[in-house]
């Protein structure tokens, strides 16, 4: 175990086999030596003691300790730092690259943020030149379940939230989803990722890709920022933060469930179980592939019916919705949001979003569209009508690109699994397929309101003219051409793994959700996982958002199916 030992109690510690004390010793921090371990168990323990007191060693702490024998030369040197990893050349690269902060107190929580130097492409992991980023995690336990790290037990989760291209949350309490776990999972801590190119990990803007160099180069580092290079970042961090046999938990919510499935497929043997909310993959039956044209076909026409029982709910705002889209169009030039967007009215349909898919997200939208016009006092002999300044606001708010152009950049790359396919914009293909749901015109604003289509919200796709008509993304308009032509994507899931996986796995899926079609997940989960290790809440009672907007009702849920599993006799002895 990495760490310190301190403590008026005796010592007892395990090296990892096959590692020399002299070569640990050269790792020099502090006077320690070793003690013969004689109880297994009782090493644990002091183990996971130890790891608690590594923060005051990073201060700078001189700590002595009362120590025993290890071997003559180990007594000799005085100075050595235990750890359990797979080689003591290993040992010294990975420990060369963590940081890790103090324990910080925070409402409850205690707190550590580590940072570890990952390589940027994997394959190269071994060159000691090749390019290398910066991974962040926040290391959470909580104060009332502290204690579980006393009994040497370690029972830690991985934290994998929705993208691509967003940041972990930053808590500052325990509360939400966090407490619900710590009460129901009895976790020692939970590890709460940045995934690479997003918050802390090497965040990537579109100034910082662009200055990357020319639209190749570029594309030859955006490639390795999918859920296949997320996963093996974790399995550095898991080693690093844990030791090299241990295993943790992960909860995948919306993409982090599709990075968990690929973790499934990369390193099911570092997994105690898993936990995917709103995040079960589409995957192909039979051969590897690109999914994203089925995906879209089944989202798009889930949009256009949450827009029937959004009008069915509030039937006046048809009309402003209508006005709003017939302004929009005879605005020439397009008009200009403060962000510099231009709002035309296919980024207007976009907005949906971030309001179809979640609790509440009607009566937001409902909010929005009932000051979506100026009130003047004294309205002009012309009747000019003009949207308003809140309106446009809200509208940069709801455009998720801004700060996050990896969302937009590999959106549709999620759903290539290999099989040399490229997405060629997919969403934008079959969209157009769809055209009479989705289509709006200037003419709508002269016709009898009898005859106008409703105009109808687009929800979780990624179109080209998002990189015309948002500012922050014109920038990358070449990129995002290549990635769209982009062929040779690896693959992410493999199927034969999955299906003869016995790892415990309890899926909850929406027949609400506008962002993971159920359908599609439900083939995975029938047809892909091995039907013997798979437990599935399935639900019409949640959004998407589920594990934020109920956390405590839908985790205690997950985990009376995640101990049915567990205790449930192998197949053979049914």
């Amino acid at each position: 175990q990495r760490g310190v030992l301190r403590g008026s109690w005796r010592v007892d510690v395990l090296f990892a086999w096959g590692c020399e004390p002299r070569a640990l010793a050269r790792r020099v921090v502090s006077s320690v030596t070793i003690a013969r371990a004689r109880d297994p168990k009782q090493a644990s323990i002091h183990a996971a003691r130890a790891r608690r007191s590594w923060s005051e060693v990073q201060r700078g702490r001189e700590l002595r300790w009362r120590t025993g024998a290890w071997k003559e030369e180990s007594a000799q040197t005085g100075r050595i730092v235990v750890m359990s990893t797979d080689s003591a050349a290993e040992s010294g690269r990975r420990m060369d690259a963590l940081r890790s902060s103090p324990i910080a107190r925070m409402n409850g929580l205690l707190v550590s943020e580590h940072f570890l130097s990952v390589p940027l492409d994997h394959s190269k992991a071994e060159d000691p030149s090749a390019t290398r980023i910066q991974l962040f995690a926040r290391e959470i336990r909580s104060e009332s379940t502290a204690a579980i790290a006393d009994t040497g037990e370690n029972r830690a989760l991985l934290y994998l939230n929705g993208g691509p291209g967003y940041e972990c949350s930053r808590v500052s309490s325990n509360g939400g989803f966090l407490r619900a776990l710590f009460e129901h999972g009895k976790y020692s801590r939970i590890v709460l990722l940045d995934q690479r190119g997003t918050g802390c990990s090497t965040a990537l803007s579109a100034s910082s890709i662009t200055a990357l160099g020319t639209t190749e180069q570029q594309l030859a580092v955006l490639v390795h920022f999918r859920a296949d290079s997320i996963v093996r970042d974790a399995e550095l961090l898991r080693c690093a933060l844990l030791g090299a046999d241990s295993q943790w938990a992960v909860l995948g919510q919306s993409f982090g469930g599709f990075c968990a499935l690929t973790y499934l497929s990369l390193f099911p043997q570092s997994l105690t179980h898993v936990l995917l909310t709103g995040g079960v993959p589409p995957i192909r039956l039979n051969e590897s592939g690109c999914t994203a044209d089925e995906v879209y076909n089944h989202l798009l026409r889930r949009n256009a019916r949450q827009m029937s029982r959004f009008y069915d709910l509030f039937p006046a705002d048809a009309a402003i919705l209508q006005r709003v889209v017939a302004h929009l169009h005879a605005a020439d030039p397009p008009l200009l949001t403060p962000l510099g967007n231009a709002m035309t009215p296919r980024l207007f349909q976009t907005i949906g979003l971030r309001l179809l898919g979640f609790a509440g997200g009607f009566a937001r939208l409902h909010f929005l569209l009932e000051r979506a016009f100026e009130q003047p006092i004294f309205p002009s002999s012309e009747g000019s009508v003009t949207l308003s300044d809140f309106f446009l606001r809200e509208l940069d708010a709801l455009e998720p690109f801004a700060c996050n152009p990896l969302y937009a950049l590999l959106h549709e790359a999620c759903y290539a699994d290999g099989g040399n396919e490229a997405t060629r914009w997919s969403a934008a293909r079959i969209r157009s397929e769809l055209a009479p749901l989705f289509e709006t015109s200037s003419e709508c604003s002269t016709s009898p309101r009898t005859q106008q289509p409703p105009v109808m919200l687009t929800g979780e796709q990624v179109y080209p003219f998002h990189f015309e008509d948002v500012a922050a993304l014109r920038p990358l308009k070449p990129l995002a051409e290549a990635l769209a032509e982009y062929s040779t994507w690896g693959q992410l899931y493999d199927r034969r793994k999955l299906s003869e996986c016995c790892v415990p796995i309890v899926a909850a899926v929406y027949e609400n959700d506008m962002y993971v079609d159920i359908e599609l997940s439900e083939r995975t989960l029938k047809s892909i996982l091995n039907p013997n290790s798979v437990k599935v809440l399935h639900s019409n009672a949640y959004t998407h958002g589920a594990l934020r907007e109920t956390p405590d009702e839908l985790i205690s849920r997950m985990f009376a199916l995640l101990r049915a599993t567990q205790s449930a006799p192998p197949p053979e002895a049914l």
